[in-house]
């Protein structure tokens, strides 16, 4: 039997058609009846009848709404990436997947719409095509799906502040979010130096992070699952290496890559050309310092630091 549609908004207007049909058909056996009973055909017309209705130009219709999108995106979006929305509506199991790809307007806003029934909820988040990016938080933490309930036509002005990386498969993304002294400079620039390529190979500046206006500075790096990774964090050159709480040397930070996305708060003590040792001295005797001295074997003048003992200047011993 053929699958019965009824919207809803149809049913006076089909039941006026059932019941001019049903009469005709009945009053028409009833004339021709030789005593059989009627009763089992007249519960299959009616079926029948029902389908039949069902299947004209309204079944099915579902009313739509127009969604219309306006998105601001970073100043570092490529010129020819592709910005796209993708989302779902409906229930699960059966939920329907939408993927719209906006138009530039300029080059920090993308425009589009789309098509979507009346009273679904509408979750998506907006990407890159190419290269393959999602949006996040100005310190790259996740964002939660917009959502549009779309009970009538609508628009909506969403702003980008980041693009995450999204990482193909059999690698992972580390996003690193760093915290500086309040000693750091005006406009220093911090880097993540670290033993693989992406990380410099220990150079000193290997991963530039970039600043936000929390405070923190933020990076990202796609690497292979399961890599090892060591770095320290620098401002350029490890004559500004971080140190620890005293100003001492700490150990190289340590991770592996085993999720897809993992984020790595990080928060610098000191640098390392901003301490100050104020360790007592433990040296033992008399330091003499003597600039500038000739020598018949050396080509240029040297400084020359002389060892004296404790009690030089109290004794006429001789050395």
């Amino acid at each position: 039997m053929p699958s019965l549609v009824l919207p809803w908004g149809t049913f006076a207007e089909m039941g006026s058609r059932v019941y001019t049909k049903l009469a005709k058909w009945y009053s028409m056996q009833m004339r021709n009846s030789t005593g059989t009973n009627w009763l089992p055909s007249l519960f299959f017309a009616l079926l029948f009848l029902l389908t039949s209705c069902g299947s004209g130009p309204s079944a099915g219709r579902e009313t739509q709404v127009t969604l219309t999108l306006d998105v601001s995106v970073p100043p570092d979006t490529p010129a020819s990436a592709e910005v796209v929305v993708r989302g779902t509506h409906g229930i699960e199991p059966d939920l329907v997947e939408e993927t719209v790809v906006l138009t530039a307007a300029s080059s920090q806003t993308h425009q589009g719409s789309l098509e979507l029934p009346q009273e679904a909820e509408f979750a998506f988040q907006i990407h890159l095509a190419n290269p393959a990016r999602v949006e996040v938080s100005e310190t790259l933490e996740p964002v939660a799906p917009h959502l549009f309930s779309a009970t009538e036509d609508g628009s909506l002005n969403l702003e980008v502040m980041a693009w995450g990386i999204e990482p193909a498969s059999g690698q992972g993304v580390a996003r690193f979010r760093i915290a500086t002294p309040g000693s750091t400079p005006n406009g220093a620039e911090v880097w993540i130096s670290g033993n693989q390529p992406a990380l410099g190979d220990w150079n000193g500046a290997g991963l530039q992070a970039r600043p936000t206006s929390t405070g923190l500075f933020v990076a990202q790096v796609e690497l292979p699952l399961q890599t090892r990774v060591e770095y320290k964090v620098t401002r350029g050159d490890w004559s500004t290496v971080e140190k620890g709480p005293q100003g001492e040397e700490i150990q190289n930070r340590t991770f592996t890559v085993s999720d897809p996305v993992s984020i790595r708060n990080d928060e610098v003590e000191h640098w390392a050309d901003q301490v100050v040792d104020n360790r007592p001295s433990t040296r033992t005797g008399l330091f003499e310092l003597h600039e500038d001295v000739a020598s018949a074997f050396l080509e240029l003048p040297r400084d020359v630091l002389v060892y004296l003992p404790p009690d030089y200047n109290a004794t006429t011993d001789r050395y």
